[in-house]
């Protein structure tokens, strides 16, 4: 059988089990804040997709940790149903596939096959920065720590072996220390900050999307947003919709979701939308920390 003909097999053995319904509830904290979303009902089944870990030409931990980030940021998209990482790794053992063998698109779709995934996400860490520097004044000891994280990311169509997506992203982070005390975010903060960005990039893809669905123009569907604390401001692609805790219409498809609140750090989230979606922002308050200097 094809790997096309396996690929809708599937998804005909999940339409007579009545897989009409699903429901992703999953709470992660990317740049301070947590997001929850539950699907009462799909308009269109999530694409099935493989995620393997990143090639590195550097020392670096970020190939293994970002891949799972990016995982995280996918399934909570309710654009993708992510294969478990280990059934993949143990198909990719089982054909001896290597990580630079992406290009040759025999491998790719006998992957594809074997898995029952249609994209596989890869991609190489191409930076990996730290740095540090010292200074002193009035007896007091500051030192500021500098990291740098840039990494690309790349999707096969495990059909046809080709490529159709590929997007660099890049992120920095600071953290000074004066005496006990410290400002600014550390190495940790780069991957969700790169993890973001590359899943912006892969959601507003037009060959992306033409494999999820776009949507059906003129066609509306009502979605609820929540925050904690309540009342929070509620944008949606930059358009001001009023505030959380009620429900708004738009139209099924990507959408970007901004809630804001005076001293919480903003919640952002680029989702598939469908009819019945509840959104819970949970803001983090933001921290100014104050640095007390005391000169003798």
């Amino acid at each position: 059988m094809s790997t096309t003909g396996k690929y809708w097999e599937k998804k005909d053995k999940q339409a007579l089990l009545g897989r009409y319904c699903t429901s992703h509830v999953k709470k992660i904290s990317v740049l301070f804040f947590s997001w929850l979303v539950i699907t009462p009902v799909q308009a269109q089944d999530p694409i099935p997709v493989g995620v393997v870990d990143f090639t590195s030409s550097v020392a670096t931990s970020w190939n293994k940790r970002l891949p799972e980030l990016l995982v995280d940021q996918m399934v909570n998209s309710g654009l993708f149903d992510v294969l478990e990482r280990g059934k993949l790794d143990a198909v990719v053992r089982e054909v001896e596939f290597q990580a630079g063998a992406l290009v040759d698109p025999a491998n790719a779709v006998q992957i594809g096959g074997m898995s029952g995934a249609r994209l596989l996400v890869t991609g190489n860490i191409l930076e990996n920065t730290s740095s540090q520097s010292t200074s002193s004044a009035y007896n007091i000891r500051s030192t500021v720590f500098r990291y740098y994280l840039k990494a690309r990311a790349e999707v096969i169509d495990l059909e046809t072996g080709s490529k159709i997506f590929s997007h660099i992203a890049d992120g920095s982070a600071e953290l000074k220390k004066i005496g006990l005390n410290s400002t600014g975010r550390g190495e940790d903060s780069l991957g969700p900050i790169v993890a973001e960005q590359l899943m912006t990039a892969l959601a507003e893809s037009p060959r992306i999307q033409a494999l999820v669905g776009a949507s059906e123009e003129g066609v509306s569907v009502r979605i609820t947003i929540n925050s904690m604390p309540s009342g929070a401001d509620v944008e949606i692609d930059g358009v001001y919709y009023g505030n959380a805790g009620s429900t708004f219409e738009t139209t099924p498809g990507v959408h970007e979701i901004l809630v804001t609140l005076p001293g919480y750090e903003p919640w952002k989230k680029k989702v598939k939308v469908s009819e019945g979606m509840t959104f819970q922002a949970n803001l983090s308050e933001s921290v100014d920390a104050k640095i007390d200097i005391k000169v003798e």
